[in-house]
C-alpha cells in the first residue's frame, strides 16, 4: 500500500475558534477516509492528538 500525507488546516483563525477547529478536524478526517477508500494509508499528524 502507498502512504499519502494529508495536509489540511488545523488552527482556527476566525471569530468562532471552537466551531472552526471542529470543522477543520472533520475535514481532515474526511480526507483520511477518502484516502482509505482508495486503498491508501493516510498520514495526518495534526490529528494524532485530537479527541
Amino acid at each position: 500500500m502507498k502512504y499519502v500525507f494529508i495536509c489540511s488546516p488545523y488552527r482556527p483563525v476566525g471569530e468562532d475558534p471552537e466551531t472552526e477547529l471542529r470543522k477543520n478536524i472533520d475535514q481532515a478526517k474526511r480526507a483520511c477516509r477518502l484516502a482509505v477508500s482508495r486503498g491508501l494509508i493516510p498520514l495526518a499528524p495534526h490529528l494524532y492528538f485530537t479527541n
